[in-house]
């Protein structure tokens, strides 16, 4: 989840802000998934990089659109009237794929998905000569073999053989 001020924060040298929603609303806006021009979806961010895309904008409400700076151009009084209407947001920028690269990392999972839990399971198999140092986190069905040393703070996943 993001909000619009953290993305213009991080990444003022990629953004412009056209217009900011947040005057209609009690507390800002929180972003929390990336969608197609296509599939309405409230609260997320769509990219926009046709001009047909502003055909299937009216659905939209409260979401962020990103577009680059010629899109805009093209047809910026009917963008504004829609994003106003149902209360979206808008931010331009020179290149959309550089734009989609920084705002996709928002969403980006990979951290929680490969969060560990402290210690070590009751699942995994420690060869008596190995030393495991403290803050070290092993998963299940793993296996530890004879005379390894992990060292502290090392995080092992799920179904390893450290030999």
């Amino acid at each position: 989840m993001v909000t619009l001020q953290t993305i213009l924060k991080d990444h003022s040298e990629i953004f412009e802000l056209i217009y900011d929603n947040s005057a209609e609303r009690p507390s800002p806006a929180l972003y929390r998934c990336v969608s197609t021009p296509e599939s309405p979806n409230p609260e997320a961010i769509i990219f926009l990089s046709k001009i047909s895309h502003s055909t299937s904008l009216d659905s939209h409400q409260k979401t962020l659109w990103i577009m680059t700076r010629d899109l805009w151009e093209k047809s910026q009084k009917s963008f504004l009237e829609l994003a106003k209407k149902n209360q979206n947001s808008i931010l331009i920028c020179r290149n959309l794929q550089m734009a989609m690269a920084q705002t996709l990392g928002y969403f980006d999972r990979r951290e929680s998905l490969l969060a560990f839990p402290a210690g070590i399971s009751p699942q995994s198999w420690i060869h008596p000569s190995a030393i495991i140092e403290s803050g070290v986190s092993i998963g299940p069905f793993t296996t530890i073999g004879p005379n390894v040393i992990i060292q502290k703070g090392s995080h092992i996943g799920s179904h390893c053989i450290i030999e």
